[in-house]
């Protein structure tokens, strides 16, 4: 049976660099992966089935397909665990960001795919000088804000 792994609700992402910055604000929390948890995340919007994951994730990796599945449900398993994703059995559409980054995926990736950091959210006051009403660290921090900050 195919699977298709996808982000969890009410998740906002970043990439900074070579890793992905995962925010929730329900759960207060902020995570980082390495840039293969980053491949792998940009890749989990649902459309792709876990053996394409893992084909593009072997090319970055210099891995066998099988040896780059394992990673991608390792990965998983510990995402889905803090609430991050989920597994689906039904396609979604792709994205810009799943299919930009399975056509045009890094080289030489060393590591496996990985949680680097994981911390509490912290809420600056007055760090956005819109009304956003307590949204202002998420702002802040995606680049959503289309004014000023304090």
């Amino acid at each position: 049976m195919a699977k298709y792994l996808l982000h969890s609700r009410g998740l906002a992402s970043r990439r900074i660099g070579a890793e992905e910055v995962i925010v929730s604000p329900r759960a207060g929390m902020v995570w980082s992966l390495n840039p293969a948890g980053a491949l792998v995340w940009e890749l989990a919007d649902g459309s792709m089935e876990l053996a394409e994951m893992a084909g593009v994730l072997a090319a970055s990796r210099g891995l066998a397909a099988t040896a780059a599945a394992e990673e991608i449900e390792d990965f998983a398993q510990r995402l889905e665990g803090l609430g991050l994703v989920e597994w689906r059995e039904l396609p979604g559409a792709p994205g810009a960001r799943s299919r930009q980054a399975a056509a045009e995926p890094p080289a030489a990736l060393a590591a496996p795919p990985d949680l680097l950091h994981e911390e509490r959210l912290q809420v600056l006051a007055a760090a956005c000088d819109s009304n956003h009403s307590g949204q202002g660290a998420a702002c802040m921090l995606l680049g959503s804000c289309a004014s000023g900050f304090s």
